[in-house]
């Protein structure tokens, strides 16, 4: 219990510095911006994040990217739940260079790995066997999802059904502590709460359920498409054999991507919360397919 407790404090503290440093970077980079001329810089910005994420996490490091859940889960099955000790830190770091200059690859990945390589390797510290370093790479995973999202039920959920997949009354209290400590540290540190603004005003209507059916086997076909496009993009990089022109295809396509749809630039959630508030305008602000008589007068703040 004061192991997950500890854990979950210390994946809280994991999510508030990454928040912090992306936020710190993208204020420092678009603080000056020109509005006339922001879209190009948007183009450059993610070549050089990627680019210092690769050598930092390459040759400063030592720590060969990965996909995060999956090597999560690889570790727990094939590795007795050890997970490197460098990876406390070195997702984070990576993550923040990338996200912070553009690249719109999100927060949730490198913090549950974060978060599990901190349960991990307390686990080791202490003497556990890979049954409970399995259970406080759980609570890592939970503490840090709780602390980044300011959900805490949502991140027991998450380490049960994605982490363990399976779970005890015995160890559910020992998570359910963690993601508590996890979002009680943001809360203390980073004044943060839930990343998504969701303010439930209607009532449930049952006639609705259709709708939702219909909801859940669309987004899951959207999630089969983006997993296989993402395999088959990994097999076409993996065809180029120098590390030099990945890096430049890839932040390319990203900064022109972001050229497009400056709203996506960094974490997106401010995109997000926008279409949440019925303002999709919001998408195409500063884009060039808007017309000078559309855009807004200044840059969205981010």
């Amino acid at each position: 219990m004061l192991l997950s407790a500890v854990i979950g404090i210390i994946s809280g503290l994991a999510a508030v510095f990454l928040k912090w440093a992306v936020h710190a970077i993208q204020h420092f980079l678009t603080q000056d911006f020109n509005a006339a001329y922001a879209n190009f810089f948007y183009i450059i910005y993610p070549l050089i994040g990627i680019s210092l994420a690769y050598i930092v996490g390459n040759y400063l490091l030592r720590d060969v990217g990965g996909h995060g859940i999956p090597d999560v889960l690889y570790a727990i099955s094939k590795q007795n739940s050890l997970i490197p000790r460098v990876k406390m830190f070195s997702r984070v770091l990576t993550s923040a260079l990338t996200v912070g200059f553009g690249g719109s690859v999100g927060l949730e990945a490198p913090i549950v790995m974060t978060g599990s390589a901190i349960g991990s390797n307390v686990g080791l510290t202490m003497h556990l066997n890979a049954k409970k370093r399995t259970l406080l790479i759980g609570c890592g995973a939970a503490g840090a999802i709780s602390a980044i999202f300011g959900a805490p039920i949502g991140a027991v959920i998450f380490a049960i059904e994605v982490i363990l997949l399976e779970v005890s009354a015995g160890s559910f209290i020992p998570l359910l502590l963690a993601s508590v400590m996890g979002s009680i540290t943001a809360l203390l540190f980073a004044d943060s709460g839930s990343i998504l603004e969701i303010n439930l005003q209607d009532d449930f209507l049952a006639a609705h359920m259709p709708y939702y059916l219909l909801l859940g086997v669309f987004t899951g076909l959207v999630s089969l498409y983006f997993s296989r496009i993402v395999l088959r993009t990994e097999k076409l990089m993996g065809l180029l054999e120098e590390p030099a022109v990945k890096l430049l295809y890839g932040g390319a396509f990203i900064g022109l991507i972001i050229f497009f749809f400056p709203p996506i630039y960094g974490e997106g959630y401010e995109t997000l919360n926008a279409l949440i508030a019925n303002d999709p305008a919001r998408i195409l602000q500063n884009s060039p397919f808007l017309s000078e008589v559309d855009k807004p007068c200044s840059l969205c703040s981010f």
